[in-house]
């Protein structure tokens, strides 16, 4: 199984006459697979966050943060339950 994360590493790039990459092409189903991952996740940091953000040179602590902010309101439903709060105290 490709997970998205593959699915998007193998974009291909578009450049413009001097060799920059201006473009990213990326397949259909990718997208359409992105926009709903980023749907159910309340759509994530914004992108100003994400361009601004010193880490998007390195990248791996931009991509923590984001993993982490992503999966908050997926672990609030699970973690939030009258079942576990015995576990609260501890």
């Amino acid at each position: 199984m490709t997970t998205l994360l593959d699915a998007l590493k193998s974009a291909q790039f578009v450049t413009d006459a001097q060799g920059q990459q201006i473009a990213i092409q990326i397949k259909p189903a990718v997208w359409k697979a992105l926009v709903t991952w980023l749907e159910i996740t309340n759509g994530g940091p914004a992108l100003e966050e994400i361009v601004q953000s010193p880490a998007v040179s390195g990248g791996d602590a931009l991509l923590v943060a984001s993993a982490a902010k992503l999966s908050e309101p997926s672990l609030a439903t699970v973690w939030d339950n009258s079942e576990d709060d015995i576990y609260n105290d501890l």
